[in-house]
């Protein structure tokens, strides 16, 4: 028998007889219609939607703080545009900044650090 004819027919019968794969080995096309399965009904939240008439109507902004900012290397950096990046940086530019002598002076020097560092 010719060795061509039988590496053709060897295919061919392994073509009809293994399940169809696709390239990645995971299955593919096997010609029969696969079975519909039924989920339940999951109910779920979706964003957004009606939070009731006048919702937040009560909620009230936190009073300011009272507190000298002097007082943390931190605590300045809630006036921050970047609050993240100035507390990575607070213990150097309050290091800088603690010799000043009001709150306000205080204050204006950890902004100008922060708008020389922020960027």
């Amino acid at each position: 028998m010719n060795l061509r004819l039988l590496s053709i027919a060897s295919a061919m019968v392994l073509a009809v007889s293994l399940p169809a794969f696709a390239q990645s080995q995971q299955g593919g096309y096997s010609g029969v219609k696969p079975p519909t399965i039924d989920l339940p009904e999951v109910a779920m939240s979706a964003p957004g939607g009606y939070l009731g008439k006048d919702a937040g109507a009560t909620l009230k902004p936190l009073p300011a703080s009272t507190e000298d900012v002097r007082n943390s290397a931190t605590l300045w950096c809630r006036f921050s545009p970047e609050p993240d990046r100035c507390r990575g940086r607070a213990e150097g530019e309050h290091a800088i900044c603690a010799g000043k002598q009001t709150e306000q002076s205080y204050a204006a020097c950890r902004f100008a650090m922060d708008q020389m560092f922020s960027h």
